[in-house]
């Protein structure tokens, strides 16, 4: 006898992969889906503390995109809102936050800015930042079309508000409207800062090379850019990590050591230096090796920032291995090298007394 034929489904647990893909970056994409504009999501997303998921059509069989965002979000640490993207021939979107205002500014902002791109809609929202309220609400109720509040799996780990959102939808609820406006309120005025858990004198220096990368974009190499873009992320996710699992005194040991070297940076990458080799390199003794050594201090320090989360996630203490003293040194000695010409070292002999 022949036994009827069971559906297929799919064994990829979406989920627990993007779970498990956010405790190391702020972006997942599963293998089967992408998103543009992947390296400015991830970073904006790093900032705002939201975890963003891309997964492919398949992963709604099961569950809806804002039960699948509900869900990551209880499973994920560290993140005020997760937004889950569904990779389809028209982008949908899930949101879950722990705050309902949020969640309900989040799935508003993702329709207004009207973009069919999920990538082009999740970084206009970002970067917009008009959805953060900035404190965890206990309200609930908030809703749009499609939208439904309340906790979902998982709500005793803090899943929070559940908002769903089809894409391209313009319509939404005039509470979800009314809510949106009094984020946008809160909002207004305020500054792109790093994010909150980095100690203010780091913040500082991070919003100065923030400047010098937004002035001096198009000059900087590629991989400078995409570095320093990368470290700002970075370090945003040790600084939450340490606040969560460390201890006070491994925030003002990290704090020391990455003021010191990244003033270090800003320092080498400026006008006066790695920007000026770039420039002018014929007026500078071993360009090549100084353009050489200024990007290699940016590669190191992107890494030792990835190996200081890692072991903050592994309990273990913080090592700090970047020196940049070679640098400084490069750095120092320029005065009597920045012309590559040099004078012809012989002496000049005074003009011998002719006999009279």
């Amino acid at each position: 006898m022949r036994l009827p034929a069971l559906p297929l489904t799919s064994s990829v647990d979406y989920v627990g992969d993007a779970s498990n893909g956010l405790t190391t970056s702020a972006l997942y994409v599963d293998p089967g889906s992408s998103l543009s504009s992947s390296g400015d999501v991830e970073s904006a997303a790093a900032e705002d503390h939201v975890g963003v998921v891309v997964l492919p059509d398949l992963a709604t069989q099961t569950f809806s995109a804002s039960s699948l965002a509900s869900q990551v979000l209880a499973r994920s640490s560290g993140y005020d809102a997760v937004i889950v993207v569904i990779d389809g021939s028209s982008d949908s979107y899930g949101v879950a936050a722990h705050d309902s205002a949020e969640a309900t500014a989040l799935a508003t902002d993702l329709n207004g800015h009207g973009h069919d791109d999920g990538g082009s809609a999740v970084l206009a929202t970002l970067e917009a930042r008009d959805w953060h309220t900035g404190s965890v609400a206990s309200s609930s109720g908030d809703g749009g079309a499609g939208a439904g509040a309340g906790a979902g799996a998982g709500a005793g780990a803090g899943a929070g508000t559940v908002v769903g959102v089809a894409g391209g939808t313009l319509g939404l609820l005039a509470a979800a409207a009314f809510a949106a406006l009094v984020v946008r309120r809160m909002r207004a005025g305020g500054t792109q800062a790093p994010a909150r858990d980095v100690p203010e004198e780091l913040r500082n220096v991070l919003l100065r090379l923030d400047a010098l990368q937004r002035n001096h974009g198009s000059e900087l190499s590629p991989a400078v850019s995409a570095r320093l873009q990368s470290i700002r992320a970075n370090i945003g996710q040790l600084f939450r990590r340490i606040r969560r699992t460390g201890t006070e005194q491994q925030v003002r040991i990290a704090s020391i050591e990455y003021v010191d070297v990244l003033t270090k940076l800003e320092r080498a990458l400026g006008d006066d230096y790695y920007l000026d080799i770039l420039r002018n390199p014929r007026l500078w003794e071993d360009a090549d090796r100084r353009r050489a050594e200024v990007e290699e201090a940016v590669r190191a320090t992107d890494d030792q920032l990835v190996a200081n989360i890692r072991q903050v996630n592994a309990s273990q203490d913080l090592e700090f291995k970047v020196a940049l003293e070679s640098l400084v040194g490069s750095m120092d000695a320029t005065v009597k090298d920045i012309y590559t010409h040099q004078n012809d070292p012989t002496p000049i002999e005074p003009p011998k007394d002719q006999p009279s």
